[in-house]
């Protein structure tokens, strides 16, 4: 059963990341970003950069629990960042003209963001590049795949690892705004939605099973478990998708989930 624990923060909290017995979370607002640690004992706020203030950190991924990234919305004047957390601290590995919000990876060397104007950017294990030029105003929220040669933005574009293609196949039963995704070493993938709309998909090809298209609660979030998905929204929306069907879990909380 899921029960509710007490972290030392009480904002807004959009991403989170386990492993190698630790937990990160991030949020905030932008008069206080936030990056929380578990320890697998206690949970700690973390000290970020002094220049890196007025934004909320949006998104977060690692590949080991020295090896933690986040993103950041776009200051009023400034830019978002690109930070790390190699287990002691937080740094500040690139920045950006514009908000990212989705941040994902397969390697030390191999980590991808999303963000706005459709821009994606990759780091190689010493800098953050653009790995994809933008073409439309769109806030991209999600960046999700099973590996480098099967990489998602949203539920439009898909990079098989030498190039960007776009698909309109997804759209005309998906129309409302892709929140967040995940995908399963698999190939195995979910894309949630506002007003609840679900869709999940195998790797490499758009066509799939199409599941409560613009209903119930908006859904903001979803990760894997064992051989599926949880996926989290408004309202404490709890659910467990197998690949085939969608099953409430009780929530201890009626908040909005990310």
């Amino acid at each position: 059963a899921w029960t509710k624990v007490s972290v030392p923060s009480t904002e807004d909290l959009y991403g989170v990341w386990v492993g190698g017995g630790t937990v990160v979370a991030v949020g905030g607002t932008p008069s206080n970003p936030v990056a929380l640690h578990y320890d697998g004992t206690t949970w700690s706020e973390g000290s970020l950069p002094p220049s890196v203030k007025f934004v909320r950190l949006t998104a977060v991924w690692g590949s080991a629990k020295d090896d933690v990234h986040a993103v950041t919305t776009e200051p009023p004047s400034g830019q978002a960042s690109f930070l790390r957390f190699d287990g002691k601290a937080w740094s500040i590995t690139g920045s950006v003209g514009k908000d990212m919000n989705a941040i994902w990876g397969f390697a030390r060397d191999s980590v991808y963001a999303a963000g706005a104007w459709d821009a994606v950017y990759r780091y190689d294990g010493a800098a953050w590049t653009k790995a994809k030029t933008g073409g439309t105003p769109n806030h991209r929220r999600a960046i999700y795949g099973s590996s480098p040669s099967d990489l998602w933005l949203d539920a439009y574009a898909h990079f098989n690892g030498s190039k960007w293609s776009t698909t309109t196949s997804l759209h005309p039963p998906f129309k409302a705004r892709v929140n967040a995704g995940w995908a399963a070493p698999s190939g195995f993938c979910v894309v949630v939605a506002e007003g609840g709309s679900i869709a999940t998909h195998p790797a490499g090809k758009p066509a799939g099973s199409w599941v409560d298209s613009n209903k119930g609660p908006t859904l903001r979030g979803v990760t894997g478990l064992g051989d599926g998905a949880v996926i989290v929204g408004d309202e404490g929306t709890i659910l467990r998708d197998d690949g085939r069907t969608q099953t409430p879990m009780g929530s201890p909380v009626s908040t909005n989930l990310y």
